[in-house]
């Protein structure tokens, strides 16, 4: 058997001796290595010390424990059934990487509940809030207790998909999920969203739901007054229910030259100022109703959606989310033909408005619309 270092003597342009001694690499494993020197005193004092330093590895590693011999037998009796499989040496090595490059334990439920503390720091909206929490209970249920680092995209594309729900149901609990596995990449949890590739399905937009001129009025009049300037402030201004909710009369300047909507950025859904003109026929129905400057226009939204529904009933509509709010960018669309000009009184994007409202309302319709005014107006101008 070789020793730990041999030396030799060799033919070469420029050395005498060469020394042949064993080396360990990184992962444990041994190679025989050469050195060549000019002089056997060189070689000697080379070779004394690989062998000392092959000495001492050998001494600190000879004594194996039994989990260790354990770990051993285990792979030779795997290897023996599976010959193409790496050597131990270098399986160790994987396994020794994974370890050091392993992200810290964090489960789904911790992953969720940093998701909505993040949302509750930044002061997103209630609603914002509401819907985290009602789209990740039942993912929270289903896995809560697993890792997040454990979650593929297939199995949470194949929990989508059991939802059975529309295409854009299914794409907003997509978003929520997603942005609970974004956040987690972000704190060094995870390498990446897992989510990040899913396939989402195809959503073919409808016209949305609009009311004619007719109902538009006998709604109106149908409403409580108290509920009335929400309803109008939808209907010719754009104005997102929540958003109406926290104005107070001094944001609405009937006598201005050019009367206007202020929003200012802490009533905005975006947390982005704007402003939105108001027409005639909003004019009309406002100014009998308005208060002090300081009172507020909204009401609760159980209140709203009670009176709401009341109102509706008595009109003969069946009412839908946003119906106001879309027959206000579906009719504003028609007359402008600027989706830009309209997207920024809705506080939204020009793709989204050229989206749902182009081409839905003849110019005959529109032109009814913004001739909605209470009755006694009409009788006045009568």
């Amino acid at each position: 058997m070789r020793t730990a270092a041999t030396i030799l003597k060799v033919k070469h342009p420029r050395y005498k001796y060469k020394v042949s001694y064993k080396a360990i690499e990184a992962d444990g494993s041994q190679v025989r290595r050469s050195a060549y020197f000019l002089t056997k005193k060189e070689a000697n004092e080379y070779a004394d010390e690989r062998t000392t330093e092959i000495t001492n590895h050998g001494s600190r590693h000879g004594t194996v424990e039994e989990n260790e011999r354990a770990g051993l037998i285990k792979y030779r009796v795997w290897a023996e059934k599976n010959p193409d499989v790496p050597s131990f040496s270098t399986l160790i090595a994987r396994a020794i990487a994974a370890h050091d490059n392993a992200k810290p334990p964090h489960t789904v439920a911790e992953a969720i509940d940093a998701r909505q503390d993040n949302a509750d720091r930044r002061k997103l909206s209630d609603r914002h809030r509401a819907d985290l929490k009602s789209r990740l209970k039942q993912f929270r249920e289903d896995f809560g207790s697993r890792q997040t680092a454990e979650v593929s995209m297939r199995e949470a594309e194949a929990w989508l998909h059991r939802l059975n729900v529309s295409p854009q149901t299914w794409t907003n609990y997509a978003r929520v999920i997603g942005s609970v596995f974004s956040l987690a990449a972000k704190q060094g949890f995870l390498d990446t969203n897992p989510l990040a590739g899913l396939d989402r399905p195809k959503i073919v937009r409808k016209a949305p739901s609009i009311l004619s001129a007719s109902e538009l009025s006998k709604l109106l009049h149908a409403a409580l007054p108290g509920l009335r300037p929400l309803l109008v402030l939808q209907a010719f201004c754009g104005i997102r229910r929540a958003e109406g909710s926290r104005l107070r009369w001094r944001h609405i300047h009937l006598e201005a030259a050019t009367p206007y909507v202020e929003l200012p950025s802490e009533v905005t859904k975006t947390n982005r100022r704007r402003t939105c003109d108001i027409p005639p026929c909003a004019i009309a129905w406002l100014k009998p109703l308005a208060g002090p400057p300081e009172s507020p226009l909204g009401l609760t939204e159980g209140e709203y959606r009670k009176h709401l529904a009341a109102a509706a009933e008595a009109a003969g509509i069946t009412w839908e989310e946003n119906l106001l709010r879309h027959s206000f960018g579906t009719y504003r669309l028609a007359v402008t033909k600027n989706a830009a000009t309209v997207a920024e009184e809705m506080g939204n994007s020009a793709g989204i408005v050229r989206t749902h409202y182009t081409n839905v309302a003849s110019p005959t319709a529109a032109a009814d619309y913004w001739r909605v005014v209470p009755l006694f107006a009409k009788a006045e101008t009568g």
